[in-house]
Order: C-alpha cells, then sequence, then structure tokens
C-alpha cells in the first residue's frame, strides 16, 4: 500500500493557532458560484489590501492583510499573508518532514496600516494525518 495525504491547506495543517483568525475559512473552488464577482477590499495609506479573507477563493484572493485576533485573545489587527505562509515544501516527503519538525512561531499583529506592530499572533504545530490508499 502507498501511503498519500491531502498536501493543500499545509498551512493549516502546520498550524494551529495561540490567536484566533477573524472569519478567514476560505470557500473551496468547489463550494463557490461560478459566476462569482471578484472580492474588492479597502487599501490602506501604504497600498494594501486588507480584510477578512473569509469569501476568499484561493490565496491570490485573500487580502495582504488579514484580520485576527492576537494571542492574547483581544487585541485586533491583521496579520500579512506572506506570513501566515512559513516555509512552503516543494513535494509530499518535504511537507512531511516539515510538519514534524514544526514549532511554534510568532508572526507580528499590525495595524491596518501593515507596519506599526501592536501585538503577535502565534502559529503553534498542528497533527500529520496519513491517509492510507488502497
Amino acid at each position: 500500500m502507498r501511503k498519500s495525504f491531502f498536501i493543500g491547506a499545509i498551512t493549516l495543517l502546520l498550524g494551529c493557532t495561540g490567536g484566533y483568525f477573524i472569519g478567514t475559512f476560505a470557500h473551496s473552488e468547489a463550494e463557490a458560484p461560478s459566476d462569482r464577482v471578484s472580492i474588492v477590499y479597502p487599501v490602506n495609506e501604504n497600498g494594501q489590501t486588507y480584510g477578512s479573507a473569509a469569501d476568499a477563493r484561493n490565496y491570490e484572493e485573500e487580502p495582504d492583510l488579514i484580520s485576527a485576533y492576537g494571542s492574547d485573545g483581544k487585541t485586533t489587527g491583521y496579520v500579512k499573508k506572506e506570513d501566515l505562509q512559513g516555509p512552503q515544501p516543494q513535494n509530499p516527503e518535504e511537507a512531511m518532514q516539515l510538519m514534524k519538525n514544526a514549532k511554534p512561531r510568532d508572526i507580528p499583529l499590525y495595524d491596518v496600516d501593515g507596519i506599526t506592530v501592536i501585538g503577535n499572533f502565534r502559529i503553534e504545530a498542528g497533527e500529520v494525518t496519513v491517509m492510507e490508499e488502497g
């Protein structure tokens, strides 16, 4: 039997968070209507889009700054979507190794300007799920 696993949402597998996203679970392509209009986010003074990623169908549709609660559970702000990604695997074996060695990490929680740090957002290691084929 060959072992395989679902590679999608590696960030989700890698990160059960100490902070909380504010409506950041995206819908899959299959759930999204094909005639849906693109999402329009507000833009801050530094040219970054910001808001919830709840309606984003993929990474490209997410705003630059994603609404989140800080690790303290009280402070609301934004995390940069590229900060959430962390290291990205190039193949399933590398993904398994990254998840196996995952350690908690803190990323900055920003004000809407995308510059002023107002707290932190913790990403903690999740669990690896291996599914058997056959």
